[in-house]
């Protein structure tokens, strides 16, 4: 390749990454990164660099089990950063990782059809993908996760790529420790996800392609997984059907208000007051699938004849396929729901979206095909979904799920200060940031183990809150009061004001024995 080809292939790159992280960053303008899952993340990171060792232990979580059970992977590697570093610029960990995704999809992809205009057509795929951007807002394992997934697809089909055919002159048959690469990357893998979509995309392509070693890998990797945690990952299983068992409980309850839709504080009318599209009608779900991946509907068309002949697009497109079928299926078949909402398994799927376009669009008739049309349309819905969800983010008045309220933080700071111990935090999503930062306990949980106890505030509210502060010892109650108040949760008896910034309010609760001084310190 000439140099100033060379010098255009970088160029090419380092825009399209440039622009995948603006677009993920953006959101953070004007307000304090912060996230629902960042505060948990961090937590088991500070936790992990103490013991050195799993299982970690979270006991500021009431309503969980002490001990976590939590795919480990992702928490080695926010360990590895430096804690100062790391709690001051978490929020450029997912958009960073993602890029380096990216990165790979644009390199992967120039690899394979040695064509420019198909590796930035599948840079723009991604970073332009709506649901990409709505998962790096936060410090989570997802954007990890999906990463180290495409890295492991990718050895799978290199590893048994055949010895003869058309990519053979690109890359070269498979030696054996292609073969093992495969096989740690599906153990890295299940150590960090839940691996659901991998086992799906591997299952699809054995049925598929009559070729039982995709599936024989990834279970390889399944049992490398126990081997390589020393028996930790059956306990990461088993926490994984605790979840599904929740869900299988309380399923009916799914994206309905934690109060308004509560048996004991709603209005007698269960799911009518929904705060996620989680909870809404078939059409409403079906509007969300496409939103946060307009992407999917050119590929219904990206089946073209150049597929027939070609290696990587076959099994590409099947990988990509069979992972939205799933998302398709947990969203509307109702026994599959105990496996979660639908949309987010569809992340896995970007990768093998954006090649499989890029070949519609590196083809003979490229955007002038019916499928490039179609290709052409999705990035303009993909403008529309992001403009929509940047909107949705800034006109929130409570439950901001990508930044942290200056108001929540002094409230925050100002609990910290207190005497005594145990808070009610209430919208529930502020709970971790609460109880990183206070050093509190929290009545709260759900991220590990048995959650029996968790059902009593999650999905929505079934125990009164009053038994709740007194079973729990709760000395603190933190409300944002967009989202509810003490009269509405009957507790204005039970409640003494200590301090309040803008609509976050502090309270000491009024059970017996609680301390006195509980406001000590607390200006």
């Amino acid at each position: 390749m000439p140099g100033s080809d060379q010098i255009l292939v970088v160029l090419a790159g380092a825009v399209l990454a440039a622009i995948a992280v603006a677009v993920r960053l953006g959101i953070h303008i004007g307000s304090r990164p912060g996230g629902v899952d960042t505060w948990y993340f961090l937590a088991s990171a500070e936790a992990l660099r103490k013991t050195r060792r799993f299982p970690i232990s979270l006991p500021q979580y009431l309503l969980q089990t002490p001990t976590e059970s939590y795919p480990p992977g992702f928490v080695i590697f926010l360990a590895l950063f430096p804690p100062g570093w790391l709690r001051r610029n978490f929020w450029l960990v997912s958009p960073l990782v993602d890029a380096a995704h990216l990165l790979l999809v644009y390199a992967l992809t120039l690899r394979l059809t040695n064509s420019l205009v198909a590796a930035v057509v599948a840079g723009a795929v991604h970073a332009l993908t709506p649901q990409l951007i709505a998962e790096t807002r936060s410090l989570n394992p997802r954007a990890f996760g999906v990463f180290l997934g495409s890295i492991t697809m990718y050895l799978i089909l290199r590893s048994l790529l055949p010895v003869a055919g058309v990519t053979k002159s690109l890359l070269g048959p498979s030696p054996w420790y292609v073969i093992a690469a495969a096989v740690l990357a599906s153990a890295v893998l299940f150590l960090t996800t839940t691996g659901v979509t991998f086992l799906v995309a591997t299952g699809a392509l054995s049925v598929v392609f009559g070729d039982p070693r995709y599936l024989a890998i990834a279970l390889a990797g399944f049992v490398g997984a126990i081997v390589l945690s020393g028996g930790f990952y059956l306990r990461v299983l088993e926490n994984y059907l605790q979840a599904v068992r929740f869900w299988r409980r309380n399923i009916r309850y799914r994206g309905l208000h934690p109060i308004l839709d509560s048996p004991i504080y709603g209005d007698g009318s269960p799911g009518t007051r929904t705060v996620s599209w989680q909870a809404g009608s078939r059409w409403r779900s079906l509007v969300r699938l496409i939103g946060e991946n307009p992407f999917l509907i050119p590929m219904v068309f990206a089946a073209t004849p150049s597929f027939v002949v070609e290696w990587w697009g076959q099994r590409m497109y099947v990988w990509a396929i069979a992972i939205l079928l799933w998302a398709f299926a947990v969203t509307f078949v109702r026994p599959l729901k105990v496996f979660g909402p639908g949309h987010p398994y569809m992340k896995a799927s970007v990768m093998p979206t954006a090649f499989s376009l890029a070949l519609v669009v590196s083809g003979d008739e490229g955007w002038r095909s019916p499928a490039g049309a179609i290709i052409a349309f999705s990035f303009l819905l993909s403008f529309a979904a992001i403009a929509v969800f940047y909107g949705y983010l800034r006109t929130r008045t409570s439950e901001h799920t990508s930044s942290t309220p200056p108001d929540l933080e002094a409230a925050a700071a100002d609990l910290g200060r207190a005497i005594g111990d145990g808070v009610l935090c209430l919208p529930p999503m502020y709970a971790d940031y609460v109880t990183f930062t206070s050093r509190k306990k929290v009545l709260w949980g759900g991220h590990s183990g048995d959650l029996s106890k968790f059902e009593a505030v999650y999905p929505v509210i079934r125990r009164p809150l009053d038994e709740l502060i007194d079973e729990y010892r709760l000395d603190y109650v933190l409300l944002d009061l967009a989202y509810t108040d003490p009269e509405q949760l009957r507790l204005a008896g039970h409640l003494r004001p200590i301090s309040r910034h803008g609509t976050f309010a502090l309270y000491a609760t009024e059970r017996e024995n609680a301390p006195r001084a509980a406001e000590a310190g607390v200006s």
